[in-house]
């Protein structure tokens, strides 16, 4: 069985980590699995780049600045301007060795000028089996990567919020119906990392009829392990009498993220805790705005690619909290528990099936900045504080280890094959 995985990037971004880990986990069952993308940073074999020379590169630049630019010259606000994808330039694949080699083609984050509609389009004639894992929304709606409170994506989308020209037949709803031609005929196995995108995807008008299925992404939790919490603070200089509490986001100024409610909440744990007593560690992309409105002593480790070292800040944590307003089934969420850290977020999207309240972390009501700092102190001022970690990584072992959930894909690329799906 030949599997190809198909993203944007190979291990930057929360999707691109995930489609990593797949391949690794496939490929540790003896599965002939290739990893194509675009943009490649790593040097590992079995990754392939379709950007393989400096013409393609220039020209794949170009596709992803032309795009970027027709969706800021549309969006009603510029903090939207990568919360929105049109999808209408990309690559045509559909003739690289590797896809036509490939007995499943499996797609995961497609978006930001890798492939257009007209680039499915192309893969979906050459009648192959394609399973295509959902990290967001964009798959059903008229462009957007999260709907937040908006339900037009269930009927047909129109007079979308992220647009200027909001109308009955907008940029979205043509976006829609291209996406419903494609989709019409389309023999496409959707997997959704969660059990609530699952749900988004089936009451959506475009993937209603199709057949959706749930599996967990997959982590190494050989490696994504417990540490000597003691041991790895020395690495960063933080005291073991600390309480430290850890947050982190590729761009933690994006406000899907909802750092402004974290904020917030640390601002009432003033009252409960000392100010020495409190540190908040965050990775991620800050700036001084951020830095100065936190109130207790932070450490800001800015973002890094390096494993072992997101390894050693989640073993330096206490707890991790997660204010989203909305997300799918986030890796770092994984990652935590994988390392014995319990996480507090919002009881929204993904994030209410990942956490089982005050056994692996702390559901706060959403949108409530006092009960997320409830569920920081529940966490940080538990007696039980060791059982709790001990069952978050028990979690992480039964629900996302790769043995596990490679037999999951394994099976569904058996039955697709089998033409039993």
């Amino acid at each position: 069985m030949k599997v190809v995985i198909v993203n944007k990037y190979d291990k930057s971004g929360g999707a691109a980590i995930a489609a990593y880990r797949l391949f690794e986990a496939l490929k540790a069952n003896e599965i002939d699995a290739k990893y194509l993308v675009q943009e490649k940073k790593t040097n590992e074999k079995d990754i392939f780049s379709t950007s393989n020379n400096k013409i393609k590169k220039i020209s794949n630049f170009f596709k992803f600045s032309f795009e970027r630019l027709v969706v800021s010259l549309k969006i009603s606000y510029q903090k939207y301007r990568f919360a929105f994808s049109i999808a209408n330039v990309g690559e045509n694949i559909s003739k690289n060795k590797l896809i036509r080699e490939a007995d499943i083609i499996h797609l995961h984050w497609i978006n930001f000028g890798f492939l257009s509609v007209k680039s499915l389009k192309n893969l979906l004639s050459l009648n192959k089996p394609i399973v295509w894992t959902l990290h967001d929304m964009w798959a059903f709606t008229g462009g957007c990567h999260y709907s937040f409170d908006c339900i037009n994506y269930k009927t047909k989308c129109q007079n979308c919020f992220y647009l200027k020209n909001q109308n009955n037949n907008d940029l979205s709803t043509k976006i829609f119906n291209h996406k419903l031609n494609l989709f019409l005929n389309s023999n496409i196995n959707f997997i959704t990392c969660s059990n609530w995108l699952k749900n988004e995807a089936k009451s959506s008008y475009l993937l209603k009829s199709k057949n959706v299925i749930h599996i967990n992404n997959p982590i190494n939790t050989d490696f994504y392990n417990k540490k000597n919490k003691t041991l790895t603070r020395q690495k960063f200089n933080i005291s073991a009498e600390k309480k430290v509490i850890l947050f982190g986001a590729m761009n933690l100024k994006d406000e899907r993220k909802g750092l402004k409610y974290l904020i917030d909440a640390l601002d009432i744990l003033t009252k409960k805790f000392k100010k020495n007593e409190l540190l908040i560690l965050l990775f991620g992309k800050s700036n001084d705005e951020i830095n100065s409105a936190l109130p207790f002593d932070f450490i800001n480790i800015n973002y890094t690619n390096s494993e072992e070292q997101i390894v050693n800040i989640y073993n330096c944590a206490d707890v991790y909290v997660i204010p989203s307003l909305q997300d799918n089934l986030p890796n770092t969420i994984v990652e935590a528990h994988s390392c014995g850290i319990p996480v507090v977020g919002f009881n929204v999207a993904g994030i209410s099936e990942m956490i089982i309240h005050k056994k692996t972390g702390y559901l706060a009501e959403l949108k409530s900045e006092v009960d997320l700092a409830n569920g920081i102190e529940f966490i940080l001022k538990s007696t039980d504080y060791e059982i709790i970690s001990d069952t978050c990584r028990k979690y992480a072992l039964n629900n996302y280890s790769y043995n596990n959930i490679s037999q999951k894909f394994i099976e569904i690329y058996k039955k697709i094959l089998n033409q039993k799906l």
